[in-house]
């Protein structure tokens, strides 16, 4: 009889600075060059990583700049799962985290979350659509990729 996957959900540190580069190369590479914009972010102050283990392996991340997004709001940065690991509610599980990072965490009484999404990035827009994010613009710039960028937003009890 096998037990439950064992997850586990901490803080990133510089010593993941590999993983997240290897990562965002696998799932963000069409978007710009995010697996070195990425990796910096680990040694910004502003900036909280989060890294999920499954078994025992890292499998997934998400970094957060709680006061980033407009009127302070929580600024979600990237949010990426192993490709192999994707469909498990990993990445539910990480952004459920975040969400609770910044509905913890803030200061003010507005309580939300920003993000921008790749208009071709169907999996992610799934996501942030079942998880209560609205879309606040449709067009909302470019990536490196030429993908429109899609703001969302979602307001946290």
């Amino acid at each position: 009889m096998t037990g439950s996957p064992s997850i586990v959900v901490r803080p990133g540190t510089r010593g993941d600075r590999g993983f997240v580069r290897r990562l965002s190369a696998e799932v963000f590479s069409r978007f710009g060059e995010y697996d070195r914009l990425l990796p910096a972010l680990l040694d910004s102050a502003s900036i909280e990583t989060i890294v999920l283990e499954f078994e025992g392996e890292p499998a997934g991340f998400v970094m957060l700049d709680p006061y980033g997004g407009p009127e302070g709001e929580g600024d979600l940065i990237a949010i990426a799962v192993e490709p192999r690991r994707q469909g498990c509610g990993l990445g539910k599980a990480l952004l459920r985290h975040a969400e609770d990072l910044v509905r913890d965490g803030v200061r003010s009484a507005r309580r939300a979350i920003w993000l921008t999404v790749a208009d071709d990035n169907v999996e992610a827009k799934a996501l942030f659509d079942r998880s209560g994010y609205q879309v606040v613009d449709a067009d909302h710039g470019r990536y490196d990729g030429g993908q429109r960028s899609i703001a969302m937003r979602k307001s946290l009890p």
